[in-house]
């Protein structure tokens, strides 16, 4: 029997691709037991101030809520946030006309998060789950379960994250202009019966409307097309989906319009369903190629005003480990990164995640700080997506996002695998001991500006801190500085790592420390790219071989993992 030496107290497994805290203008609790301020969830609707302007938390515990939900359009910024413990159900069996649903929501600005929406309706009359109207709506970890005409979508932008969708005919339908990421369409036709996984009604070829479905999962049971056109120029497409054996091999149907005014396409989708061999001679099959689907993407859409980042913002969280909780492994999702990000900026010690326990492990999740991530501003404070004290933390498959200071590697001896850095300057910085493998740095460069890729602050030569690239990326826009010392015997090494040309062709600055450059330690070894080019390099930058005997202390087991504490977050990873 092998004892780990580094045992988990805790795991926390983030399935969700948002963390939900705001200080919101207003907030209220729906709860059936009385334990809220509401007990149905159309009172707390109710009790929005008509042209509401400021967003209005609605916190539903977990439930069946037996009603029938309308948000009118005067009331405008409601976040509809369902437990986290388990997701509250919305249902009925409303289907008196196309317009009735079990919820309906006509408002502008509206974000829902873990809701289960169901109209129980069970035969061919047009019976939705949700009908929705309004602009700018955002639907995050939602499902949407029916049997006809599921999900109306029928007016305004719309943006669906992580949601289920489940029905047989017309699943999803109406004259919306919106983007389907990471969901999940399931198909309950039946046996011997066809359906339509989407009726899209776009009327005129200059109409901007249509469905894009973008990394999303298609199965179920029985046979349906990808969809029908319920206009003469219906437009849906599907890229780099999965689509099992339930779809039909015809992919299409035309139903009464003319094929020519039609816009089904198919890019580097997947699965038994996306062979194209019997596809209708009028669908667009091809690779997935970003330039020609540009404008299918998110941003230009339905996003070209950035309004989906409003929606994040309502979205945020600081997340703080104490030095006193050790042992936690943090795991995000393997179906999409969760996202964790907030705009805190007060002092070069905040951050969205701030971890000061030892023996810390994350992996598979993005680190965001928004503060000035639209570069609009000039003279900004340090808003660190991360900052770490603690011990023995490993980051596997991370991502590190902000403007400036984005990875505080404070103290510590830290292992990051994996990982993507992006941000303006001194992207990383700190006094850490860290050992950097296998990630990717993006520059995100300012016009007319130089920045720094690291600003490492080593004080003293007999101090054992300092940070290692192995084998990483260096490479973005703009131009950057390898590093500036942050200390007087500051320490980078990067070996066999390739650098772009946003590297400045002399690689390192001494900053403030010019009467001391023999105190710096700036190595770089067996790296390429037109970067790492070392004509014009800083005559203190050491440049080594790479089976240079000076190399051997910044090898992991001699710089940050003496005592092999690397090798026993493997085994928790695994």
């Amino acid at each position: 029997m092998i004892l780990s030496l580094f045992p988990i107290a805790l795991v926390i497994i983030l399935f969700f691709p948002y963390i939900i805290a705001y200080e919101f203008a207003s907030s209220v609790t729906v709860d059936q037991s009385g334990k809220g301020q509401f007990k149905t969830i159309q009172d707390a609707i109710n009790s929005v101030p008509s042209g509401n302007n400021k967003w209005f938390r609605i916190h539903i515990s977990s439930g069946i809520y037996n009603e029938k939900v309308s948000i009118p359009p005067e009331k405008e910024c409601i976040y509809l946030e369902g437990s986290n413990l388990s997701k509250p159900i919305i249902t009925s069996d409303n289907h008196i006309s196309s317009e009735s649903a079990t919820f309906r929501s006509s408002a502008n600005n509206f974000v829902a998060n873990n809701i289960k929406f169901v109209n129980s309706y069970k035969n061919v009359k047009s019976a939705p789950a949700a009908i929705v109207y309004g602009n700018k709506t955002t639907f995050k970890n939602c499902e949407f379960i029916g049997y006809r005409n599921t999900l109306a979508d029928f007016k305004g932008t719309h943006y669906y994250r992580s949601c289920y969708i489940e029905g047989a005919i017309d699943i999803i339908w109406g004259w919306g202009q919106s983007f389907f990421e990471t969901c999940k369409i399931k198909v309950t036709s039946g046996p011997n019966s066809k359906g339509y996984i989407t009726a899209q009604g776009r009327d005129y070829a200059e109409d901007s409307n249509g469905f894009v479905f973008w990394r999303c999962d298609v199965d179920g049971i029985g046979q349906a097309y990808l969809g029908k056109a319920y206009g003469s120029s219906s437009r849906v497409v599907f890229i780099e989906s999965n689509m099992s054996s339930v779809v039909i091999p015809a992919g299409w149907d035309a139903w009464f319009h003319d094929k020519a005014g039609l816009t089904y396409v198919e890019a580097g989708c997947r699965g038994s369903g996306a062979n194209s061999v019997l596809r209708v001679p009028w669908t667009r099959i091809m690779e997935y190629n970003e330039k020609a689907l540009e404008q299918y993407s998110l941003e230009n859409f339905v996003d070209k005003d950035q309004w989906i980042a409003d929606t994040l913002l309502v979205t945020l969280e600081k997340v703080s480990i104490s030095s006193d909780k050790e042992f936690i492994f943090l795991e995000g999702s393997n179906v999409s990164k969760p996202i964790i990000s907030s705009d805190i900026h007060l002092s070069s010690q905040s951050a969205t995640l701030n971890s000061s326990a030892n023996n810390f492990v994350a992996k598979n999740i993005k680190f965001l700080n928004l503060y000035n991530i639209d570069r609009k501003m000039i003279n900004v404070t340090s808003s660190p997506a991360a900052t770490i004290y603690g011990n023995k933390t490993a980051f596997y498959d991370c991502e590190f996002i902000g403007y400036t200071n984005i990875l505080a590697d404070f103290r510590g001896s830290h292992y990051y695998r994996s990982c993507f850095f992006e941000g303006t300057s001194d992207i990383i910085w700190g006094w850490g001991q860290s050992f950097f493998e296998q990630c990717k740095i993006t520059v995100i460069g300012e016009p007319n500006t130089k920045s720094y890729i690291t600003a490492q602050g080593r004080d003293y030569a007999e101090d054992s801190n300092g940070f290692v690239f192995t084998r990483c990326d260096v490479d973005g826009t703009g131009q950057a500085y390898l590093g500036r010392p942050y200390g007087a015997s500051s320490r980078v090494v990067f070996i066999q790592s390739t650098l772009s040309s946003v590297v400045i062709p002399v690689g390192w600055d001494a900053w403030m420390h010019e009467g001391n450059k023999d105190g710096l330690t700036y190595i770089e070894a067996g790296c390429q790219g037109s970067g790492a080019n070392s004509s014009l390099r800083a005559p203190f930058t050491r440049i080594l071989d790479t089976k240079s005997e000076a190399l051997e202390e910044f090898l992991p087991d001699n710089f940050t993992d003496k005592d092999r504490w690397i090798s026993e977050t493997f085994e928790i990873i695994a």
